[in-house]
């Protein structure tokens, strides 16, 4: 469990960064995204 916990802080962290570049309204999308994906 602390492994995938620990892939899934790693993985928001680059999603995070990689909306940083594109600008915030696509932080918005990529959060909605992390969300839907966390609930699966």
């Amino acid at each position: 469990m602390a492994n995938i916990q620990k892939d899934v802080i790693v993985v928001g962290g680059g999603m995070i960064g990689v909306a940083c570049t594109f600008g915030f309204k696509d932080m918005k999308v990529l959060i909605e995204i992390i969300r839907s994906a966390l609930r699966q």
